[in-house]
């Protein structure tokens, strides 16, 4: 491994998904782009933007980003293929459905350079270290909340120490086997207040339609789909102050058309109606969205402080109008609760985004008619995801040890973890009718004709782009062909 100094380059890399998982490099298309119902957005990279604020921070001189989702064609330009040579070190940001390709791009750079040091962070390496491990490379992975234990790897190298097994938060390999050091502990609500602004170099601010902000970690719920409580390693909710919030959004005001507060639940804060006033008087309020639950409706003061805060659209994670269903998900409220609280933010002019996941082993087809009705009722728009089997997941873990994975995992196409595509063998369906019942249900959903005349202008491009990214994934090779295999299986 190079003598890592401050003066280092140091390369941030996420790549886009790709319908076959294959890596394209200096713009090419020899893989086709996925899309999926938010690919419309582009959004900003999930955590690259406050690690370059925080190695910022901590004097590094040389950090560049390469983001290809946010321009060009979307595959690695022959910009990014230098930046990504020339770096001493490599951090990559990778999800399950980019892993494929990222362990790519890493092996071929490593190849170039054997002496690169390659850094790993996010859900899908700390669930999977074998798949990004293997071996081929220097790797480290930076496992769970890893803003401090980035620093402090970091700093070890500088200091010219190669020993980093004391250093809570790391995995790494040793030989044949995967060394996982002591965890952690998460960032106290004052630790996240302490954290920098995330930094958006002007070159890529300019090419984020939608900006996001973090306003909490962790989550209060231990819903079976969700990993967050794995990932953390205990149920623990920390919001980030008031004045922490508001400082971020002044930092970000010139990002994006639209805000996208991307806590799990927003108004599970301690002092919401406080933000939201304060959003209101600020000036800052572009239209926003946020995610929250439909219970959350009976908040004093909710609806208008969303209202005065000009947040239009609201993501809800109702997963299901079938309590069967809920309970099998270990989602903690019940369809009745879920249909007030939508009613209630409908009837005060908000627009709801549902975010439903049928085919549980409590669906039948009868069922899923019945969903697709509601959604049309209570939300403006959908998305249609089956239960997918995430690694890190307690539904993961019920899924293989019934047998019911499609492919065992050594052979998994891990591209298609986008949330589009049946995965696993359900319990009322075979694998291509739930899969086509699902695919219908976002037909019928997102039909022609539908009035928007009484959305605002924001709402309107948002329903617009929620239904393009539907159609392009439903019209895709990747759904084509997923298609094909699931006859072969069903």
């Amino acid at each position: 491994m190079k003598r890592i100094t401050k003066d280092s380059n140091i390369a941030l890399v996420e790549l886009p998904p790709t319908e076959t998982g294959g890596l394209s490099l200096n713009g090419r298309q020899d893989h086709k782009i996925s899309h999926n119902v938010y690919s419309g957005f582009r959004l900003p990279a999930r955590g690259l933007h406050l690690l370059h604020a925080i190695l910022d921070r901590e004097g590094y001189k040389n950090i560049k980003l390469v983001i290809p989702h946010l321009y060009g064609k979307g595959s690695p330009n022959e910009r990014d293929v230098a930046i990504l040579r020339e770096s001493d070190i490599v951090m990559a940001s990778s999800i399950t459905a980019t892993s494929p390709q990222t362990r790519q791009l890493v092996d071929l750079l490593y190849e170039d350079d054997p002496e690169k040091l390659f850094l790993f962070g996010g859900f899908d390496p700390t669930f999977r270290p074998d798949f990004y491990l293997n071996g081929r490379h220097n790797g480290l992975i930076v496992r769970g909340e890893g803003e401090k234990t980035l620093v402090e790897t970091l700093g070890r190298f500088c200091n010219g120490a190669q020993e980093v097994g004391d250093i809570p938060g790391l995995m790494f390999r040793d030989g044949d086997e995967i060394v996982t050091t002591d965890a952690r502990k998460y960032l106290t609500a004052d630790e996240l207040n302490d954290l920098p602004y995330p930094i958006y170099p002007e070159e890529i601010a300019r090419m984020i339609r939608i900006g996001a902000i973090e306003t909490s970690r962790g989550c209060p719920n231990s819903c079976e789909f969700c990993g967050i409580m794995q990932f953390y390693g205990e149920r623990k909710y920390r919001a980030k102050s008031v004045e922490h919030i508001m400082g971020e959004l002044e930092s970000m005001k010139d990002i994006g058309k639209a805000t996208f507060y991307s806590a799990d639940n927003l108004l599970a804060m301690p002092k919401q109606v406080e933000i939201l006033r304060r959003i209101a008087e600020s000036g800052l309020q572009k239209p926003g969205i946020a995610q929250l639950t439909a219970v959350s409706s009976k908040t004093p003061g909710i609806i208008q402080a969303l209202r005065d805060a000009n947040i239009e659209v609201l993501c809800m994670g109702v997963e299901s109008f079938n309590n069967e269903s809920l309970a099998f998900l270990g989602k903690p409220y019940s369809a009745e609760q879920n249909k007030e609280g939508l009613g209630a933010y409908m009837k005060g002019g908000l627009n709801n985004h549902l975010m439903m996941m049928p085919g549980e082993d409590g669906d039948t087809p009868d069922s899923l008619r019945y969903e697709v009705e509601q959604a049309k009722k209570y939300g403006t728009t959908a998305q249609f995801f089956p239960p997918g089997p995430l690694p890190g997941t307690p539904l993961r873990e019920r899924i293989e040890s019934s047998g019911r994975l499609l492919r065992p995992t050594e052979n998994e196409r891990w591209e298609l973890y986008n949330g589009h595509f049946v995965l696993s063998r359900p319990k009322n369906f075979s694998p291509l009718g739930l899969q086509e019942a699902i695919n219908q249900m976002h037909m019928d959903f997102y039909h022609e004709g539908k009035d928007l005349s009484g959305m605002s202008k924001s709402q309107q491009l948002i329903y617009r782009n929620v239904k393009k990214g539907v159609l392009k994934v439903l019209e895709s090779n990747q759904m084509k062909n997923h298609l094909e295999f699931l006859k072969s299986v069903s």
